[in-house]
């Protein structure tokens, strides 16, 4: 999926942040979706769902491991929980 530029967010990262549980587990069966991509202020959709956190995103997300995908890489408490 395409990032938007000026943010440098995937579907992904807006779907994980506006809560969307069924719309990122949609885009994860997507063969060209990479979870691990980074917005412009270096956060992955995992580090976007552990900010709200927000479980069922994150059990989503984690669930990827037959993609062979090391989300160890991707979870870090970075961003501020508001």
């Amino acid at each position: 999926m395409d990032e938007d530029s000026k943010e440098q967010r995937t579907a992904l990262h807006e779907a994980t942040e506006g809560g969307h549980t069924d719309i990122t587990e949609l885009l994860l069966k997507q063969s060209e979706v990479d979870p691990t991509v980074r917005d412009n202020q270096d956060h992955t959709p995992y580090d976007i769902a552990y900010s709200q956190k927000n479980d069922e995103v994150k059990q989503n997300l984690t669930k990827i491991d037959n993609n062979n995908i090391d989300m160890g890489t991707c979870s870090s408490p970075k961003l501020r929980v508001f």
